[in-house]
């Protein structure tokens, strides 16, 4: 039973696909049952080192308790990292106290029990905030593999050294004493300086884009601590703090070129971090030609007639292709492959299907999002990792931009023309809706479910189309009432119009994200009626505990469309499963300042705030539609326009809204309802604007 028991917490500790660090609280709960349950056998049971690691390991992917915390807010900005004292009253955070971590005191635990300390040991310690020689790093927040090969015992410490460091040149200075050692490079420890470099290039980026606006946009956010995020600090603000090293810091992309005229070509983990991350299209590709020196099966990208080698491509390696394609939608593949290439990649592959509204329109294979999901089809991965990435691009501005250019250029039928904006952001939204809808379909075939992230872009995704779909509508609307100003009548923009129209007038898209949102939460009834019955054993209710940020996406969805009665069914359930909730606000970061965003969203949504200032109905007075006809006939496009705008733009019956501001108050954690200038400040944004303007009377 001891053996039994133990290989139960290595299994209960082994990190999730979905959110491994959030589900290590829930592993952590598990694990204590386990130990309870030996510690009440008569004699005890005992722990092996497979369970002392699983422990480990819970522990290492949590957050920093507040004694972890004071330790870390003390320690110096040079390195090594000792304790700083700033007043008399630190002298009483001890390194024996608040220095030894949760994870490096079950190690401690561990050593007692007579376990000798092995590679995997070593590389937990430095990880907990310890190196092996004593003297202290910075405590990472990581999942943990389950074993090192003892080849890589000593480069997956020099890994780890990396990994707890705090800036760019800490970093680079351990990668360049790990050279002067003597051992032989290896992937972990290349990906871990890689890691580095790569957010140290971001990091300059964010602070060139942002300047004097960053202190501006951290407001309000709970900052987290080196150890518990994976951006890298800025230097320090002395220079005599400053870690020396030998060579200045490269670039990642003078890394790799530096690693190659080593004759050390990437492969694996390390070489799909840099085709997901590369700075360009054309650079991702030549990192993913150099990988065929260690992975062969690559070469069937390049030459598609050698297709059946897509599936033994490594998932890292795969995984990052996909990444990079999602990443540069806007650049075409025929500017880093050539148009040979692309023929004959059409005879072999053709375009996924669409949907009938698009059917006059064949998919561009020159776009990176329809290659990526030709490689997905074509794969058939129940990899939720790669679906998501795919999903998530989907609802990015830039991908947006992009799906101008989706449309086959060969195709006979035109689809710009002299086209408004608004009609051609309308047209690239409902395309990233289908592709979006569609890419769920496949993942049900595959029976893939969708996680909260996913369940977020596809949330996103419906936002997104509604907007430019309300948008389109008045534009045509206002168009219809001044001729005059009227610019271009096409079939383009009649079929965009039609588009709009069934989409917004559609129930099934509403039931489609109930029905999501269900699923996710492992509720069958679709808010009908209660969770699913625990058993006696005090299952948890819910499958998934969504985050305010999940909620918030997932009301705007349903606000931006009018569901009123969805908003409704959505409180109620949230008012059941507060407790469940307010631990998972407990777990995140801002997490009480993202759920009080949501609360505000609800008030808005509800009351079409940003249209207070309007009076939505004036075009259909003003429209020279007529109401002829018997009301069961189907709508003239003209009449079916204002049907739908009319639906958008109506608030909540007044007992709907009163009935949620009820339950909102009735939750004490909520901070009651949304008052009339945070509604204010939450609308003021291009998004709400740009759609009030609408209703602006022309001058």
């Amino acid at each position: 039973m001891t053996h039994a028991l133990n290989r139960a917490m290595h299994l209960i500790a082994l990190p999730t696909s979905a959110e491994p660090f959030k589900e290590a609280y829930d592993q952590e709960r598990a694990l204590v049952r386990v130990l309870r349950f030996m510690v009440a056998q008569r004699p005890p049971l005992q722990l092996n080192r497979e369970g002392y690691r699983a422990v480990v390991r819970v522990q290492l992917a949590q957050k920093k308790t507040p004694r972890e915390q004071q330790w870390a807010e003390l320690k110096a900005l040079s390195w090594p990292p000792w304790k700083q004292e700033r007043t008399a009253m630190d002298a009483l955070i001890t390194p024996e106290e608040h220095g030894l971590s949760r994870a490096g005191d079950t190690l401690r635990r561990m050593r007692e029990a007579g376990y000798e300390p092995q590679g995997w040991e070593q590389v937990a310690q430095v990880l907990a905030g310890w190196d092996v020689d004593r003297t202290p790093t910075v405590q990472q927040r990581a999942i943990f593999f389950t074993r090192i090969r003892r080849s890589e015992q000593n480069s997956s410490v020099w890994a780890a050294r990396i990994t707890t460091t705090r800036t760019a040149q800490e970093a680079w200075a351990a990668y360049l004493a790990f050279e002067e050692s003597g051992l032989e490079s290896s992937e972990s420890v290349l990906l871990a300086i890689a890691q580095k470099l790569y957010q140290e290039e971001r990091r300059a980026r964010t602070d060139l884009a942002m300047g004097d606006q960053q202190s501006k946009r951290n407001d309000g956010v709970e900052p987290a601590l080196p150890g518990e995020k994976i951006e890298n600090e800025p230097l320090p603000p002395s220079t005599h703090l400053y870690t020396y090293t030998r060579r200045p810091i490269p670039s990642i992309e003078e890394f790799y070129r530096e690693l190659v005229a080593k004759g050390v070509y990437p492969g694996g983990h390390l070489l799909g971090f840099l085709i997901a991350n590369a700075a360009s299209l054309q650079l991702g590709i030549e990192y993913l030609r150099s990988g065929v020196r260690h992975h062969p099966e690559i070469i069937s990208i390049f030459f598609p007639k050698r297709s059946p080698g897509l599936s033994s491509i490594p998932e890292s390696v795969f995984a990052g292709l996909i990444k990079l394609l999602t990443r540069f939608a806007n650049v075409p593949l025929t500017k880093v492959l050539r148009q040979r290439w692309l023929l004959e990649w059409r005879s072999v592959h053709s375009a996924p299907p669409m949907g009938h509204e698009q059917s006059k329109h064949e998919l561009n294979p020159q776009h990176t999002l329809v290659f990526a999901l030709q490689l997905l089809k074509h794969r058939r991965s129940t990899k939720l990792m790669l679906w998501s990435s795919f999903l998530q691009a989907l609802s990015h501005d830039a991908t947006l931009q992009s799906l101008r250019f989706l449309s086959d250029p060969q195709s006979k039928h035109p689809v710009e023309g002299g086209l408004a904006q608004t009609f051609v952001a309308a047209r690239s939204s409902i395309w990233a809706n289908r592709l979006a809808w569609r890419v769920q379909s496949i993942m049900q075939d595959l029976q893939v479910d969708l996680d909260a992230w996913s369940f977020q872009a596809i949330c996103i995704a419906e936002e997104n189309v509604v907007v430019s779909c309300w948008k389109a509508l008045k534009y045509d609307v206002n168009e219809t009432l001044h001729e005059e100003t009227k610019t271009f009548s096409g079939d383009e923009q009649s079929m965009i119009v039609r588009a709009a129209n069934a989409i917004i007038d559609s129930n099934n898209r509403v039931n489609r994200l109930r029905r999501g949102f269900s699923a996710l939460v492992g509720d069958d009834d679709d808010f009908g009626g209660r969770a699913i019955q625990t058993s006696a054993i005090d299952l948890p209710r819910l499958l998934t505990v969504p985050s305010a940020a999940i909620l918030h996406a997932y009301i705007r969805s349903l606000g931006w469309r009018g569901d009123h009665q969805g908003l409704l069914l959505l409180v109620e359930w949230m008012v059941e499963h507060r407790s469940e909730l307010a631990e998972q606000r407990a777990r995140d970061r801002n997490g009480e300042r993202l759920m009080r965003r949501a609360i505000i969203a609800l008030r808005v949504f509800l009351e079409r705030a940003w249209l207070l200032e309007q009076d939505p109905h004036s075009a259909e007075d003003a429209s020279p539609a007529t109401q002829e006809g018997d009301a069961s006939e189907p709508l003239e496009p003209r009449d079916a326009r204002l049907k739908n705008l009319r639906k958008l733009e109506q608030e909540a019956p007044t007992s709907l809204r009163e009935e949620v501001r009820r339950l909102v108050e009735g939750v004490e954690e909520w901070h009651g309802w949304p008052s009339d200038n945070v509604v204010a400040a939450y609308v003021d944004n291009d998004r709400f604007q740009s759609v009030n303007k609408m209703y602006s009377p022309v001058k």
